[in-house]
């Protein structure tokens, strides 16, 4: 037996695990507090997966769980709820003065039962695989139009000049957003998102409420707009359909729906482009593999998903006690549970670090499981798929430029600031 500083005595395996835990603890704490750390979150994920995969962090007051397996369990259990409510009364007790925060609230995304089961239920009608198809021609249309343009000029910032353009563009014509309005949004959806790091300053807050009310204000426009000029849009499809059972969402719901459905898709689509791309000037080799197997292009964008993870993880809430792999969890326990962990699992993903378009493994979470699956997953598969594809026609070379590739130091989205590129067309 092994005797503690005030006498007690504890076994040694207990001791291993007490000590396993603080490797952990200490790799968390500093991947949530520190700004530098986040460069090598994946080294992070990793110490904690493998030291103490469901860990319990006593300095930020919350659990979380880095495996696959825990993950997966964690998502699809209805159980364990989203309950934003709870959450925040534990992370922010002043949460509800803050529009940033009290507007996520309403979004799909924050909430559980009957009322996010209502709303999914209606936005499956109109944002489908079938809107996916009809948009699909235009969606190859303007990629291919910015993938030359892009390597006319010779390259330049590929997340500002193809990403984020080819994105904004995409998801504008879909949702009727109106293309004037994309710079500003692109900036107002980044503060706002800011609001949920873990070092938010006051002076990033109070310009991440100012965001989330303007956003607001944007879409209960379009959607009065829609009222009495419908368009071949989303906004318009989603105040002309009912659910079987003649449930329609009224206006405010529409334009809540729109926001959400809008700024999760775009800003996550935009980051996973940016890095996909730096996946592979970092492997050329599976660059040059793609261009010589077109086949390649399903599995290729489930690799980037997979390997990029630009949502690190999504947080629960324990309505009761659950036990996770072999631990007791209690009721009323905060969890992260991390998307960015488990898919570079190696009990799931052999060789998880490797960027491999070959690869024939389990399916990711990038996009969550079960009950929250992401709604617009359909389409950011497309959008990758054919940006990439436009990409390999396009491009005969592609190189880092001068500038880099320089990482957003926030811990959600895992982003790129700039991809300096140096291409040559074909």
């Amino acid at each position: 037996m092994t005797e503690t500083t005030a006498g007690d005595q504890i076994a040694p395996e207990d001791q291993i695990r007490a000590d396993k835990c603080l490797a952990a603890e200490t790799s968390i704490v500093r991947l949530f507090r520190e700004r530098e750390a986040r460069a090598s979150l994946y080294d992070r994920l990793r110490e904690t997966r493998q030291s103490c995969p469901v860990h319990r962090s006593e300095t930020l007051n919350q659990w979380v769980l880095t495996n696959y397996d825990d993950v997966k369990r964690v998502l699809r259990d209805r159980e364990l709820a989203v309950d934003f409510t709870q959450q925040m009364d534990r992370k922010r007790p002043d949460w509800r003065d803050h529009p940033a925060f009290a507007m996520t609230a309403d979004l799909m995304l924050s909430i559980d039962g009957p009322k996010h089961d209502r709303l999914r239920k209606i936005g499956l009608s109109v944002v489908n695989f079938r809107l996916v198809k009809r948009a699909s021609d235009q969606i190859r249309e303007t990629a291919r139009t910015i993938a030359r343009q892009f390597a006319q000029r010779g390259g330049g910032d590929f997340v500002t000049d193809v990403a984020f353009t080819f994105t904004a563009e995409v998801i504008s014509d879909i949702m009727g957003l109106p293309h004037e309005d994309r710079e500003w949004y692109r900036i107002a959806v980044s503060d706002h998102v800011m609001a949920f790091d873990p070092n938010v300053s006051a002076d990033e807050l109070k310009t991440a409420d100012d965001a989330a009310v303007r956003i607001r204000q944007h879409w209960r426009a379009i959607v009065a707009e829609r009222l009495s000029d419908p368009q071949d849009d989303v906004v318009s499809d989603l105040l002309n359909t009912a659910a079987d059972d003649g449930d329609r969402l009224d206006n405010e719901e529409i334009a809540i729906f729109c926001e959400f459905l809008f700024s999760a898709g775009f800003e996550t689509t935009v980051h996973t482009l940016g890095l996909g791309m730096l996946a592979f000037l970092e492997n050329p080799d599976q660059l040059e593999l793609f261009r010589n197997h077109r086949e390649l292009s399903g599995s290729m964008v489930e690799e980037v998903l997979r390997y990029t993870s630009t949502i690190v993880g999504q947080p629960r809430f324990t309505s009761t006690d659950v036990t996770i792999g072999e631990t007791a969890v209690p009721a009323g326990e905060l969890l992260f549970v991390s998307l960015a962990g488990a898919n570079r699992d190696p009990a799931a993903f052999p060789n998880p670090d490797a960027f491999d378009i070959t690869r024939d493994d389990q399916p990711h979470v990038t996009f969550g499981h079960g009950r929250h699956l992401c709604l617009g997953a359909p389409l950011a598969r497309a959008e990758l798929q054919i940006m990439f594809e436009e990409i390999r026609d396009a491009w005969s070379s592609v190189e880092l430029g001068p500038g880099g590739a320089n990482y957003d130091t926030r811990l959600a989205p895992r982003a790129l600031t700039n991809l300096d590129l140096i291409v040559r067309g074909s």
